[in-house]
């Protein structure tokens, strides 16, 4: 079952990148630099491997400084700078 949860982990983080809501299933972007939180679904037991799938995905994602880095992408056109468009 320890492989399910690291791939349950693994799921998530992809899964909240693509739903525009990075980290959320770990306590959010305010949790990154202390201790992850894992949903309440995932068992006692499963806790360490699903952290570790979810912070695998994460450095895959977003780099080795995952915890400290800005995971928006950037506007799609540049914002008026109040001259005429």
């Amino acid at each position: 079952m320890t492989d399910d949860w690291l791939q349950r982990g693994l799921q998530d983080c992809y899964r909240d990148c693509c739903e525009g809501l990075p980290f959320a299933s770990v306590g959010g972007l305010d949790q990154r630099e202390g201790a992850l939180t894992a949903p309440p679904y995932v068992t006692s037991e499963g806790r360490d491997a699903y952290l570790e799938g979810y912070r695998l995905a994460a450095e895959k994602l977003y780099g080795v400084d995952w915890r400290l880095c800005f995971p928006f992408w950037p506007p799609a056109a540049p914002a008026n700078d109040g001259g005429a468009v």
